[in-house]
């Protein structure tokens, strides 16, 4: 059956979940739709200073009870025990993200000018030492410390939920995360509806950094990222279409027309995955509607009652179209109330395809992963026991049983469709962390990290391990939530962010740019 809500029916636990404990916290930060599976460097990825509890540089300052106090006309309110929230990141969390109230304060357009700027700085965002082999999401790989995507990222999040009219007269104390450099080019934004930066990637210039000077391998912005749009085209090879003087989506086409430039020898590399979406870019790029959602949500849910023998099958939307945005693709999380979800993504990707209605490899992405999360668990049981903390170079990438791939509707349309399959006692934490934000969930990462617990994908970690600890409190001490202790499970996503210490939020109020 498909879900109509995430975890309101609370279902009878089986004995491994009870045995499972329940402080975890799925936490995915999700890859952007115009770079989701080229293994480059990626939007979400976190310090690993912030990952190991140690707070973040612009987490420090608020050292003292009240200090926060100035952000109050900010968030909109303010209690007496948020006198004692120590850093900005925790009370990021406790303001909502909502685009409708942002559009009728006014400071929407503002908003909208951020994203675009952290769009066009991730497209700048290309390591040396990452290529384009195959892989189903963009790997954590090195990152400049000097990322201007987070910092905008972070900004149209703090104005999304700015609870006053932004205008040219604003101070960098006002909001949270906002030096005096961002602080400008918001003024500029709201004084003008764009700035310097925004109108130089815009025009393919060069950008230069707040010193005057220009910053390497900067130029090409628009048309880099118009590139970045493609399923399977991520900053790397965005660069080299653009140097080699490409330009447009027909000047792509031309090329390809040219001869079979795939072959050794040709002058465009394009794999045959990035063939296909530029092939089928008009379907690709256009919005989805919700008859395609309805279309998909039926094709899969025959198709595992078909390999399993099983109608109680549970799929529900994730990413934006949760949280009440358009969206150009269709994810969605599944689970079983009781049975295993081993192996039942390959027969799942078997039917589809017999049915046409997933495209083959070798076609067009068709990305399986599979089978990771027993010894991923067992990884970090071993590190419990030694005493150590686990490597974070791959953070961006979660355990579940997944495919990424493209779907054929019945009109004959190609959307680009992923799966992500958990077993049921992991269901809210894979929803949470599939439902986003991205920035949403760099905050609750932050926090925990900030609370002396290590957050990974499948679960929030209290040393290492998510099954055998309790969680700790802003001051790295053991803490309960009033009803919690041992023996209560986590049912849904609400449930996680009390064990946080943070409020419930519904997916709407968790749009963080």
């Amino acid at each position: 059956m498909v879900a109509g809500d995430e975890c309101a029916e609370k279902l009878p636990l089986t004995p491994g979940q009870i045995q499972r404990r329940h402080i975890q916290v799925a936490l995915y930060a999700l890859q952007p739709s115009y770079c989701l599976y080229e293994p480059e460097t990626s939007e979400e990825e976190v310090s690993l200073q912030s990952m190991q509890g140690k707070p973040a540089a612009d987490d420090t300052a608020s050292s003292q009870p009240g200090r926060l106090f100035k952000y109050r006309r900010w968030l909109g309110h303010w209690k007496p025990e948020y006198d004692y929230i120590r850093t900005e990141t925790e009370l990021a969390l406790h303001a909502i993200y909502s685009e409708d109230i942002s559009e009728r304060i006014g400071n929407e357009p503002v908003v909208q000018a951020l994203k675009e700027l952290m769009k066009y700085e991730m497209a700048m965002l290309v390591s040396d030492d990452n290529d384009d082999k195959a892989s189903v999401r963009t790997e954590a790989g090195s990152r400049s410390t000097h990322d201007n995507s987070l910092v905008y990222s972070r900004a149209a999040a703090m104005v999304r939920a700015c609870q006053f009219k932004i205008d040219d007269t604003l101070q960098p104390e006002e909001i949270p995360f906002c030096g005096e450099a961002t602080a400008n080019k918001i003024k500029d934004i709201a004084r003008s509806g764009t700035t310097s930066v925004l109108e130089a990637h815009r025009a393919n210039e060069v950008v230069c950094d707040s010193s005057g000077k220009p910053r390497a391998d900067t130029g090409g912005g628009a048309t880099r990222r118009l590139f970045m749009q493609l399923p399977g085209v991520g900053a790397k090879t965005a660069k080299i279409w653009y140097d080699l003087g490409y330009r447009t989506y027909e000047d792509l086409d031309g090329a390809i027309d040219e001869g079979d430039v795939r072959s050794e020898g040709g002058r465009l590399p394009i794999s045959y995955e990035q063939a296909f979406s530029l092939q089928h870019r008009a379907d690709l790029l256009e919005a989805l509607p919700a008859s395609d959602l309805t279309d998909m949500q039926a094709a899969v849910t025959e198709a595992l009652q078909h390999v399993t023998g099983d109608g109680e099958w549970e799929m529900i939307v994730v990413g934006g179209g949760r949280r009440s945005l358009p969206s150009h693709d269709g994810d969605f999380v599944i689970t079983h109330p009781t049975r295993t979800t081993e192996g039942v993504v390959r027969l799942l990707v078997q039917r589809l395809v017999d049915q046409k209605r997933l495209v083959p490899a070798k076609q067009a992405m068709c990305r399986i992963s599979e089978g990771r999360m027993p010894a991923h668990l067992d990884h970090m049981r071993e590190h419990v026991v030694h005493g150590t903390t686990m490597n974070n170079n791959n953070i961006a990438v979660d355990r579940f049983d997944k495919v990424f791939g493209m779907f054929m509707t019945k009109s004959g349309k190609v959307r680009r469709m992923d799966l992500i399959i958990t077993p049921h006692e992991e269901y809210p934490f894979c929803l949470l962390g599939w439902t986003g934000s991205k920035q949403y969930l760099r905050f609750l990462r932050q926090h925990a990290g900030n609370c002396n617990m290590l957050m990974r994908r499948e679960g929030q970690q209290s040393c290492v391990v998510p099954q055998e600890g309790a969680p700790y409190d802003r001051n790295g001490k053991v803490w309960w939530p009033p009803g919690w202790g041992e023996g209560r499970v986590v049912m849904d996503e609400g449930d996680i962010m009390e064990l946080l210490g943070v409020p419930r939020r519904e997916p709407h109020e968790r749009n963080c740019p």
